[in-house]
């Protein structure tokens, strides 16, 4: 009989191809390990964004460098299998979660591992959508393990107080050890087993997040009902069998006002080519907008995007890295977000003498495009003293010595790489407080170059009234020093340009003001600004200009016209790098660059929201996120099939409604369904609220997609029990089962 593997294709263009081809095999016990000892005639299941095709080996080409593998198509699916559930829970294979979970969670170290079939039959004639083929697994307290109704080659994990006894299998009527799974689970926790409650401690201690929850879940399930149905078998293995390793997935680990940080196992293998379509209309357009109905995943899609754009253009492999590098930011628009939040606006501050003034504050937009240029002109300088400047750095102008008396002590200076002040009466002020300082200095000279100058700082030295001699960058901390020089007052600098000769001009960019003869004080110029006097002095070297991405969320509920203003010209694409205009309250040019990416998202559903600007539709590129049967879990619990609740509610919606009101598929992917006590949280907390949205509260109109069962004799929402004896299903799962089936046996 020809044997079953699992294929890990880490191109989907090989899947689309009906070929495998894998270089550096470089002898027998490398081709060996990576294809598992795969023949022409066996079967594959292969497997990139979920399972599509079921294949046989036809052929199998091998030279010195490469192994190129072409096969036959034999069945195709539409949705998407499942791997964890198709293999996992179709009664024909052995359970080993170990191989199953290596195939789930790497890419480049597995190519072919071998399935076991434990029942003489052909693989092409196995319906794996087919209840009668899809075994369960139960986690299930010993007492009352003979009170549920198994399947054949149900798998059954016995407990007793919160202890693992044994693995069972149940096989032509009776329950017995299965060796497959207690062997794993003897050999992951050959050095310490532990009880549910233990594992639940550990969880707790080390902030893990998704296994604490995992087993909140399974010991609440036992308390109640003495059992517990496992949904995803490989859930089962991270959280419970493997002891107390940490379980896997994706989590947001931080998320603040300006960043979307997503932590992802393996996230720079990730294969991503599922969105290789958006990708191409970001090369296209760098201005996209992401259109769907609610839960069809549109911010998480952006993630996936800008990794795919990342790998596009070999900048970086990861969206965490560009997050880290400051290269991607998050912004919500809503109705009371304005210009001046999105590119800059005028918010009074308190100055150092307590009155109050008023400073211009760059928009998170503008911060995006003074990040970008900053990154760029830097890239293009390589000089290493530059690497703690960023966006936050400030300019300060310095004067050296008289302009005209003094002219030995700015020489000296300028030799030793360093700047100071003639203030402090050669007092070392190391280490005094600001409080301190100011008793021997009023004008705040010496605050500035103690506490408030910081490395990465950019200095100007005053060369007249409108024009500077010298530019460099702070690299140390106040320094007191005692020589020649007469000012004791010190930090170290690198110069960067020396323009004594042909002194800049910086009389427009320091915002028609003049320099004044103060020793040294901040100036209101942007940092990339005062960067961009250097990008094209001295020695560059060609270097590849990273993407920055603008991601706007929900862009159709804020007034686009109003928060974007003049920008809205400038965001074309010929108009990149080339037109600039002149900001309202900053009095600056601004034009915003090439690699400057907008990404936004919106609900077509929103009604209440006024079509978008005409003027900024025009500018942008749109891509429908529909609802994707193929990512939803195929069951929860033991008798609701999710695929057939989605598919049938939106077909209802969509002949009720329109297209733009079904709901999306982020509601019933694994991460939001674990047990069926989830269902009911989502169902009652998250969908029922949505329905009474979109029919506007009629009643009469939502028993028409859901049923009467949910609602009471005064048409109010009626909460069904989740109870249930054994494995017998409950009140709220058959009536869930009848919207889509129109009825279920108990």
């Amino acid at each position: 009989m020809s044997k079953v593997f699992v294929g890990k294709f880490a191109d989907y263009k090989q899947i689309e191809g009906d070929y495998y081809l894998h270089g550096g095999v470089e002898n027998e016990d490398v081709y060996k390990k990576h294809f598992g000892g795969l023949d022409i005639g066996d079967y594959v299941i292969p497997v990139s964004q979920g399972i599509e095709k079921l294949y046989r080996v036809n052929k199998i080409e091998r030279n010195h460098k490469t192994v190129k593998v072409l096969f036959d198509v034999v069945k195709t699916f539409a949705p998407r299998l499942r791997l964890t559930y198709t293999i996992c829970c179709c009664k024909y294979f052995d359970v080993n979660l170990d191989l199953i979970n290596k195939a789930v969670k790497q890419t480049k170290k597995v190519g072919f591992i071998e399935i076991q079939v434990n029942a003489d039959i052909d693989c092409a004639n196995i319906d794996f959508s087919a209840d009668e083929n899809i075994r369960h697994f139960y986690i299930v307290k010993n007492a009352n393990k003979d009170l549920i109704k198994y399947k054949e080659r149900d798998i059954v994990v016995v407990e007793e107080n919160g202890e693992i006894l044994d693995i069972q299998e149940y096989k032509n009527g009776v329950l017995a050890r299965y060796d497959v799974l207690w062997s794993l689970y003897s050999e992951k926790t050959k050095m310490e087993k532990n009880s549910l409650n233990e594992l639940m401690e550990y969880a707790i201690k080390n902030n893990n997040k998704s296994k604490k929850s995992y087993l909140k879940k399974v010991i609440s399930a036992l308390d109640d009902d003495q059992s517990f149905v496992v949904d995803s078998p490989v859930a089962l293995y991270d959280n419970i069998l493997v002891g107390k390793a940490a379980s896997k997935g994706i989590k947001v680990v931080n998320k603040k006002e300006g960043d979307l940080i997503l932590e992802d196992e393996n996230e720079e293998d990730e294969d991503t080519t599922a969105y290789n379509k958006y990708v191409d209309l970001l090369e296209f357009n760098p201005n996209l907008i992401l259109h769907g109905v609610p839960g069809t995943g549109k911010t998480y899609s952006i993630k996936k995007i800008i990794q795919g754009f990342e790998k596009r253009n070999d900048i970086n492999m990861s969206y965490n890295k560009a997050v880290e590098e400051n290269r991607v930011k998050f912004v919500t628009f809503h109705q009371s977000l304005s210009y001046e939040e999105f590119i800059e606006g005028i918010r009074p501050i308190t100055n150092d003498s307590g009155n109050i003034e008023y400073k211009i504050e760059e928009g998170v937009f503008r911060r995006v495009v003074e990040d970008c240029n900053l990154s760029s002109t830097k890239e293009l300088k390589k000089d290493e003293a530059l690497e703690f400047t960023n966006q936050d750095s400030n300019v300060w102008k310095v004067s050296l010595g008289m302009r005209t008396t003094e002219e030995s002590i700015y020489k000296s200076l300028v030799a030793k790489n360093q700047i100071a002040i003639g203030f402090g009466d050669d007092k070392d002020i190391t280490d005094w407080s600001d409080a301190k300082i100011a008793e021997i200095d009023t004008k705040n000279m010496l605050k500035y170059l103690h506490s408030d100058m910081q490395i990465g700082d950019i200095v100007f030295v005053f060369d007249s009234i409108k024009t500077i001699r010298r530019i460099g960058v702070v690299t140390s901390d106040y320094k007191f020093v005692k020589d020649e020089v007469k000012y004791t007052q010190r930090r170290d600098v690198k110069w960067l340009l020396d323009c004594e000769k042909t002194p800049i001009d910086i009389f427009e960019l320091n915002g028609n003001k003049r320099l004044t003869l103060s020793s040294l004080y901040e100036l209101k110029i942007n940092i990339s600004d005062a960067l961009n006097l250097i990008q094209n002095k001295g020695e560059t070297i060609d270097t590849k200009v990273k993407p920055y991405y603008m991601v706007i969320d929900e862009i159709n509920r804020g007034n686009v016209a109003k928060i974007f203003g003049e920008l809205i010209t400038l965001l074309e694409k010929d108009k990149r790098d080339k037109m600039s205009c002149v900001l309202p309250y900053s009095k600056k040019k601004f034009m915003i660059p090439e690699n400057v990416y907008l990404i936004g998202t919106m609900n077509t559903s929103d009604r209440s929201i006024a079509l978008l600007d005409t003027a900024l539709r025009r500018r942008f590129v749109f891509a429908e996120i529909a609802p994707n049967l193929d990512v939803v879990k195929p069951k929860v619990g033991e008798f609701i099939d999710l695929r057939l609740l989605l598919q049938d509610i939106n077909r209802k919606l969509e002949k009720a409604l329109d297209r733009e009101h079904r709901i999306g598929h982020s509601y019933f992917v694994e991460e939001n369904m674990t047990d069926i006590k989830d269902m009911f949280f989502v169902w009652y907390y998250n969908i029922m609220p949505l329905f009474m949205e979109y029919f506007y509260g009629n009643v009469e109109e939502i028993k028409k997609l859901v049923g009467n069962s949910f609602f009471d004799e005064n048409n109010e929402v009626k909460e069904l029990s989740i109870k249930k004896s054994g494995n017998e299903i409950s009140e709220f799962e058959a009536a869930i089962v009848k919207i889509y089936k129109g009825g279920v046996e108990a």
